[in-house]
């Protein structure tokens, strides 16, 4: 870890490791299309310095919104299809076909808007479209179809209702379906019966589809615990989606772990900014939820619950300093807390604090913070704010 003169806590993203796991994942495929998810900020990782790291090894890349998918295009330099996974909005369809962006359609009366939103928006630009580098040069809207398997989320149904929905969207003249996917809701449970179950419900779908004489390009279901456990990777799929894998965490504690070995990918740090010795009786933080029992030394943290910190792990959480865990005491703060030094006789201002990563023998991992806070690993990347600077190595 290096220290800077500016920043007041950071987060060191290994774009190696980054790549690492996706060649780790991808190993478990054979040769069907990757397509690999950067939305929210590459789960707060750095979507465009993620993206251009694994660019190469990468069919498609995913995110929730058009917004997401113009930041890879505008300041990532991303020439890969992008799939936006989200619902997306009539007045944003300019911007999809501006930028090449496949949206997500899953209603014929959104279908029908977006074919609408292209005509207008071809009509009025189609000079300027000639002329930028990600337009689909067909001058249409590309999309995936989302189909509902169980997760109750977004999607159409796969009966024969979902059938004629796709026949009505695949007959519009400025609109082109390239792909189709569900999501699967529990297969990274250890109980596979539901995931096996949404997953027949993807494949009847497709027969049903191909005997209406529907031919759609790229089916796809598996996300990274469907990759690790094998679910949607039969003959008939032919691409998958990994999100959380390629940051070197696994979708949950029940997925095999022995079936590919993930690199973690972030270390999460800040620095001691402040140490005193308090006595007995004495509170800290606000609320005054932790009292000294006697006599101890203590260290302000320059990190709080803005920076993403979660302030529940108020008075339960730990960091490690020196390589030595420290508890976190009282109340964490907006951008700072406190820990307690007792055992860190080298403790010094300056010095860094890991709040997530390793250090020397011992490590916190994106779990237990998440254990701590009541939550999945995800969401504590995903909730690293965005003052807090990464770093790429």
């Amino acid at each position: 870890m290096m220290h800077s003169d500016y920043c007041r806590c950071g987060a060191i993203v290994d774009l190696k490791a980054i790549r690492y796991n996706v060649l780790q994942l991808k190993g478990l495929i054979g040769d069907k299309k990757l397509l690999c998810t950067v939305k929210a900020n590459a789960y707060g990782h750095g979507a465009c310095e993620v993206a251009n790291a694994i660019k190469d090894d990468v069919y498609m890349f995913s995110v929730a919104t058009i917004d997401e998918g113009v930041l890879l295009r505008t300041q990532g330099g991303i020439d890969k299809p992008v799939l936006i996974l989200g619902p997306t909005f009539a007045g944003e369809d300019g911007n999809a076909i501006e930028f090449g962006l496949t949206e997500t359609v899953f209603d014929v009366d959104r279908a029908n808007a977006l074919n609408e939103s292209v005509n207008e928006f071809v009509a009025d630009h189609i000079g300027k479209l000639k002329e930028l580098p990600y337009v689909f040069k067909d001058y249409r809207a590309h999309i995936h179809i989302a189909v509902d398997t169980g997760m109750s989320r977004i999607g159409l149904t796969p009966d024969k209702d979902g059938v004629e929905a796709i026949k009505k969207i695949s007959a519009l003249s400025n609109i082109v379906i390239d792909g189709i996917f569900t999501h699967f809701a529990t297969a990274d449970e250890r109980d596979k019966t539901e995931a096996l179950k949404a997953y027949k419900k993807f494949r009847d779908f497709k027969k049903l589809c191909i005997e209406a004489g529907i031919n759609i390009p790229i089916w796809h279901c598996a996300n990274t615990a469907g990759i690790i456990e094998g679910i949607g990777l039969d003959d008939d799929m032919d691409m998958v989606r990994c999100g959380i894998g390629i940051y070197g965490m696994y979708p949950s504690e029940q997925v095999d772990k022995g079936k590919v070995r993930l690199a973690p990918a972030m270390l999460w740090y800040s620095y001691l900014t402040y140490i005193k010795e308090i006595h007995e009786g004495t509170s800290v933080s606000y609320g005054y939820t932790f009292t000294a029992d006697r006599t101890m030394k203590i260290g302000t943290v320059c990190c709080g619950y803005a920076d993403g910190f979660p302030r529940i792990r108020s008075n339960k959480g730990r960091v490690l300093i020196g390589g030595k865990y420290c508890r976190i005491i009282g109340n964490i703060c907006m951008d700072q807390f406190m820990v307690d030094l007792t055992g860190v006789e080298d403790a010094a201002v300056g010095m860094p604090v890991v709040l997530m990563g390793s250090d020397g023998v011992n490590s916190i991992t994106p779990e237990e913070i998440a254990e701590e806070a009541g939550t999945i690993n995800y969401e504590i990347t995903c909730g690293i704010a965005y003052r807090v600077p990464r770093k790429y190595v």
